[in-house]
């Protein structure tokens, strides 16, 4: 009876510890510091990242004076992309473009320093039905342009 009489009856007591004191003065600052430099470097990084540039194609077709409505391809890289679609060769332009009465039309935001090639009545024939793309041959009045850092003017046709 004596060992239960003798046994605590309060809840634990946790270690004992000392006392934490903080100046939020000198942690405001701090933390003010941080978040400068953070933004600088977020600043910096942003600077220095790789930009996607604004490049863009102005094309001018002429056949003897303007001329309006007419379709322009536009196709990344140096050649078109004749395919084979649905059993037929067929193209698959990246961007179409329509003149304007000046003859005018334009590719915008594109890519710096990249190849494109622009076409009129380009062709797409080959075996119907085609089974895969090297059965397929491209052609038509096509131009090969580099773009680079900002707008390309472009004439194209009989002038």
């Amino acid at each position: 009876m004596t060992n239960v009489l003798n046994q605590l009856t309060g809840l634990p007591r946790l270690a004992k510890t000392k006392f934490v004191s903080m100046d939020l003065g000198n942690t405001r600052s701090s933390l003010q510091k941080l978040m400068a430099a953070t933004v600088v470097l977020a600043g910096l990084l942003l600077l220095s990242a790789p930009k996607a540039s604004a490049a863009s194609i102005d094309v001018t077709f002429v056949w003897g004076g303007p001329v309006p409505g007419l379709a322009l391809h536009l196709y990344q890289g140096d050649t078109g992309k004749c395919q084979c679609l649905n059993g037929q060769c067929d193209i698959a332009p990246d961007a179409t473009a329509i003149t304007d009465k000046q003859g005018k039309a334009r590719f915008p935001n594109l890519l710096g320093n990249t190849v494109y090639t622009v076409c009129v009545e380009e062709q797409c024939s080959g075996p119907s039905p085609c089974v895969d793309p090297s059965q397929c041959s491209f052609s038509g009045l096509c131009w090969t342009v580099t773009t680079g850092k900002s707008t390309m003017k472009l004439t194209l046709g009989l002038h």
